[in-house]
């Protein structure tokens, strides 16, 4: 869903879409915003997240499966005391994404590859983002949101479309 974020104070990371290797990649971010990072696979691992700084939150449970289960998403803000509209929900997996759509939660699409299939296209998330830099300029208001209206540009590589990612 496309929502006014005028400012973003929390992040919802979806942690089971990460790799192991990238948890140390969240001491970087900027300190202004909270996260709370959630699994329902790894408890251990979201108490080693938590011991890595204090503004860390952890819950152990998801709030999508194959629908939204909006009980843990009120959790969830509890947890971090926050309101859906100062928070986004930041996912490496597009299906996640689109998934959460349907709730007033900004959306974050971190991925690593430069264009994305064109049966994707009309589930754009919010944001889009390939590193942490990305994420704290998006903490510090200089990305802007709405992405699939800002930049939905088709390019023809041979016989299959794609939507191209971009800085702003």
């Amino acid at each position: 869903m496309f929502i006014n974020l005028n400012e973003l104070k929390g992040i919802f990371v979806d942690l089971d879409s990460f790799p192991l290797e990238s948890d140390r990649m969240w001491c970087s971010l900027d300190e202004t915003v909270r996260l709370l990072f959630y699994s329902d696979k790894d408890e251990e691992r979201l108490e080693r997240l938590k011991s890595l700084n204090s503004r860390f939150a952890t819950y152990f449970g998801s709030p999508i499966s194959f629908i939204v289960k909006e009980h843990v998403i009120v959790d969830m803000l509890k947890v971090i005391g926050l309101h859906s509209y100062e928070v986004a929900f930041l996912s490496c997996e597009h299906d996640n994404i689109v998934i959460i759509q349907g709730l007033p939660i900004a959306t974050i699409y971190y991925t690593q590859y430069p264009s994305m299939n064109y049966d994707k296209a009309a589930k754009l998330a919010d944001f889009y983002i390939s590193s942490i830099n990305e994420l704290n300029s998006i903490i510090k208001n200089e990305y802007k949101g709405y992405y699939s209206e800002v930049e939905s540009v088709v390019f023809d590589k041979g016989s299959r479309l794609s939507y191209r990612t971009a800085s702003f």
